[in-house]
């Protein structure tokens, strides 16, 4: 064998574990930090318990939806800054149609999801068919829907929900609770269009490239108007649940948890397939930051660490995220 082609050899291998390491990395980081948790002297027995595993798991639910929810645009380069608004605005609208109104089950869950896809309706039409932008679109309509929360809830709980709601919330499959189920059939689906359909490979190429996709032929303004409309949805569905989480309609739900999700989608863009956002890769950041939360706090850290710790996260998150993308260009 010539030196070139052992040179050849070995770059291919150096690019083949640099790709792995890419890939993976935030998988092995995650590895690491349950590792450090679970043997820290502080932290190790409560860590490891059985019951903070279950709280870190389900309590994710809700922040993974949101996120979901967050992915769809940006994955046609389109940020929605609205979903936590209207997540929490569907938990209110689940909750009131329950505990107000007296609906069903059945019927306030269809109201929840409703009212979300009616807020993805407003920022589709807005910046699709409008072409406004959509930092400056969302924003506005977060900052609407909080007003109006304030305004119908005055500022209190919703309380009274119907009983089926939290007994689901509290219920499970095969020791799975029921709301990971529905996060796992969301996952699935969001996965299975942005992946493995001709509309998600469509939104991609906006993303990448919206002139060069009008140019072939995209209907580029009916793809960022559905992209809209399904984070829409997924945040309805997310609110739903957070309803069924708190047996409540609260009206803080939602845009509280805005930064984390972002950060999560963020953080999943530098790993799976880095340089773009995708389902999988998003997953692993919330549990990542949820992870990294919880210990954190187990340790006995002052309650500024967490938002600064989401910050930082989100920011080093975009820079990380932005480099793969340009490398992979």
């Amino acid at each position: 064998m010539s030196t070139t082609q052992r040179s050849s050899g070995g770059t291919g291998r150096a690019r083949t574990l640099t790709a792995g390491v890419e890939r993976g990395g935030l998988i092995l980081l995650l590895a690491a930090l349950v590792i450090f948790f679970a043997s820290y002297g502080e932290s190790r027995v409560a860590f490891a318990s059985e019951a903070n595993i279950r709280t870190i798991i389900g309590g994710q639910v809700v922040v993974s939806l949101l996120a979901l929810a967050a992915l769809i645009p940006l994955v046609g380069g389109q940020f929605d800054l609205s979903v936590g608004a209207s997540l929490g605005l569907s938990a209110i609208g689940t909750a009131a149609a329950s505990a107000r109104h007296g609906l069903p089950p059945a019927a306030a869950v269809m109201v929840g999801v409703a009212v979300g896809a009616a807020v993805g309706l407003v920022n589709a039409v807005a910046v699709a068919i409008l072409e406004l932008d959509s930092i400056i679109v969302t924003l506005a309509t977060a900052t609407v829907i909080s007003g109006l929360v304030q305004w119908y809830t005055g500022g209190r709980s919703i309380a009274g929900v119907d009983p089926a709601f939290t007994g689901f919330a509290s219920a499970g499959l095969a020791g799975v609770p029921l709301t990971g189920v529905v996060l796992a059939v969301v996952t699935l689906a969001v996965w299975h269009v942005l992946d493995h359909t001709p509309y998600g490979r469509h939104l991609h190429a906006v993303g990448a490239n919206r002139r060069a996709a009008h140019l072939v032929g995209i209907e580029v303004r009916r793809t960022s108007f559905v992209s809209f409309l399904g984070s829409g949805i997924t945040a309805g569905i997310g609110g739903v649940i957070a309803t069924a989480n708190l047996g409540a309609g609260n009206p803080s739900t939602g845009p509280d948890m805005l930064f984390a999700a972002l950060a999560a989608v963020f953080l999943g863009a530098t790993c799976i397939r880095p340089g773009r956002f995708n389902v999988f890769g998003t997953l692993v950041g919330v549990f990542f930051v949820a992870v990294a939360v919880s210990g954190l706090s187990l340790i006995g850290v002052d309650t500024w660490v967490q938002p600064t710790f989401n910050g930082t996260a989100l920011l080093v998150a975009v820079g990380l995220a932005a480099a793969l993308a340009r490398r992979r260009r």
